[in-house]
């Protein structure tokens, strides 16, 4: 800016009286002259008055050659008075001659409200008043100036001084962003996506996000990811922490740069991936995607899926990893005698022998009473060798409970359940557990659960060697009235095969269909093998009927009533086997029935 001539700015600041200053050849009567006008100064009301009478001062005192102190101070004073009277001229007048830029938000507010004359040369000499005039740019949707500065604000990294929050500013900052980035999504404008995610600050853990924000940059992120496949765009995401959608890696062409830098921070990628809370079993990609990460991210998962890490280890013998996760989960908290029988009961599951013998090492023996029954059925030479002592007492009960001194039936039931089917048959052939169902068990019998635990050995052996009845039945109860009131009907008469049904054995319902079972039988309310099977989301179990000449439009008894059914359902939902697949929405099931015929 030119230097103003003493004469011109006088002239610019009206309502003012021009008394004659002295010559500034004689410094006697110059101070004398700079005395009177700041004393004239002192005494005015009126910032014009005053904007006069200490420029007039400081202008004689620099043409004297006499510039104290106390003058060099003159355009501190009339920067404010400048201000408050919006004279520009005077504004920059001080500016050039060294006053400090307002630094205080309410000043700064006011300049910024001035228009660019004014806050154009103050942010020149004042770059940190930026922040304050981003935050009314912001606040007032400028859009503009926001463009214009949006650089100049990041080369600062986004910091901000007193009184301008920093927390409280990044939140308005960001929610301005996410409405932005929503406008240019809507109009697919990929430039001013790419613009708006380079002006971004990272997103830091303790900065609040609106929900609207978040669900914006969950769609940016599905669009760059997904639409574009922008490998760097979408690696610039993950380094700014953008909330995102759980990522699908299989369905990206990126490469290790992109992965990298979801790693970089594990919290975020297990935070991304949904991970940091429990809310449904982790896949096996994404156990693989978690052991890719640094162990010390390990202890940050829920202990569920801790577990499940552990066991997915084992089950893809990992050995090495299965061990360090131990050691992990060991440090964090010490391992019960309960936490190591679960181990061995993974271990013994997925024949994981470095596991067992870790365990076994650190515990010095087994509780064989309270490892998971189905998991030590896994390992038949142990099995065999712990039977005897684990058989010796037998509770007569369904629960699973472990017990001290003895096993339940409800356990031996899990027994049978096991992929290792001769431990089942090791029980029913040296142990008379057809007595122990019979005495202890009302209504069924040991070869019902067997049928519903789907061991096709142990039911061959019972049938076979046993004479066990294919054909027996559950007990029911018809609907009674009397005069101590009704009673309500049970379903009943469900036979073997009903429970094979549900199990999920396709050659278990062939065999017994070959040993005389009914494919079509029916129970008290009518239902059929069929609907128990579509019910259980058994597909398989559920084809091997179909192709066994199953009835697929075999409906139930159309007499009972809503209080007959009870929990069962309503009648609607489990007449039929299409109905009952149609309520649980397997579509997989109602295709399959409608091939074979069944009728909507």
């Amino acid at each position: 800016m030119n230097k103003l001539p003493v004469l011109l700015l006088l002239l610019l600041i009206a309502g003012c009286s021009m008394e004659k200053p002295a010559d500034t050849s004689d410094p006697e009567l110059s101070a004398k002259w700079i005395s009177y006008c700041q004393k004239k100064a002192e005494k005015s009301t009126g910032a014009q008055n005053k904007i006069h009478w200490l420029v007039n001062a400081y202008q004689h005192a620099d043409q004297a050659g006499i510039l104290t102190e106390q003058e060099k101070s003159i355009p501190d004073q009339v920067l404010p008075l400048a201000l408050q009277s919006k004279n520009l001229t005077v504004f920059n007048w001080a500016l050039e001659r060294g006053a400090a830029p307002p630094s205080h938000y309410n000043d700064l507010v006011t300049i910024f409200g001035y228009g660019p004359t004014w806050r154009d040369p103050v942010l020149e000499l004042h770059p940190e008043a930026l922040p304050f005039f981003m935050s009314e740019a912001i606040d007032n949707h400028i859009v503009k100036y926001f463009n214009a500065h949006a650089a100049d604000l990041k080369a600062l990294d986004f910091k901000v001084q007193s009184p301008l929050e920093a927390t409280e500013f990044r939140i308005r900052y960001r929610t301005f962003i996410g409405g932005q980035l929503a406008e240019a999504l809507k109009a697919k404008d990929l430039d001013r996506i790419r613009f708006l995610i380079d002006h971004s600050p990272r997103v830091n853990t303790d900065v609040y996000i609106d929900a609207r924000t978040r669900a914006t940059m969950r769609e940016v992120g599905d669009y760059v990811l997904y639409d574009l496949k922008d490998e760097e765009l979408a690696t610039q995401l993950v380094e700014l922490r953008f909330e995102l959608n759980p990522i699908n890696f299989k369905a990206l062409p990126f490469g290790k740069p992109f992965l990298e830098a979801i790693r970089e921070d594990p919290v975020f990628a297990l935070k991304t991936q949904g991970l940091l809370e429990w809310d449904g079993r982790m896949t096996d990609e994404e156990a693989v995607f978690v052991l890719a990460l640094p162990p010390s991210s390990w202890l940050t998962l829920p202990e569920l899926h801790f577990n499940e890490l552990l066991e997915h280890s084992m089950k893809k013998s990992d050995s090495d990893i299965a061990v360090n996760l131990i050691k992990y989960k060991a440090k964090q908290k010490p391992l019960t005698q309960a936490d190591y029988n679960e181990l061995v009961g993974w271990a013994l599951k997925y024949n994981n022998e470095d596991v067992f013998n870790y365990v076994l090492a650190e515990t010095g023996e087994l509780d064989i009473f309270h490892i998971d029954f189905a998991s030590l059925a896994e390992n038949q030479k142990l099995f065999m060798r712990s039977a005897p002592k684990l058989m010796k007492k037998i509770y007569p009960t369904m629960d699973t409970d472990a017990r001290d001194d003895g096993v339940t039936l409800g356990r031996i039931k899990q027994a049978f359940a096991a992929e290792n089917e001769d431990a089942g048959l090791y029980l029913v052939s040296k142990y008379d557990l057809i007595d122990e169902w019979e005495n202890s068990v009302p209504d069924r019998t040991l070869l019902m659960d067997v049928c519903e635990a789907g061991n096709l050995k142990v039911a061959r052996y019972l049938i076979e060697k046993r004479k066990e009845d294919l054909h027996a039945q559950t007990a029911y109860s018809e609907n009674q009235i009397t005069v101590f009131g009704s009673s309500r009907p049970s379903e009943g008469k469900l036979t073997p095969i009903f429970f094979a049904a549900k199990s999920g054995n396709p050659e278990l319902i062939k065999y017994l269909v070959s040993k005389g079972a009914n494919v079509n039988s029916r129970s008290n309310f009518r239902t059929t093998p069929l609907m128990h099977a579509v019910s259980a989301g058994q597909i398989e179990t559920a084809k091997m009927l179909i192709s066994l000449r199953a009835d697929v439009n075999a409906k139930m008894s159309p007499n009972l009533s809503a209080a007959d059914l009870g929990d069962l359902g309503s009648y609607a939902n489990i007449s039929t086997a299409y109905a009952r697949a149609r309520s649980a929405q397997n579509q997989e099931m109602m295709d399959l029935l409608k091939q074979a015929g069944a009728r909507p």
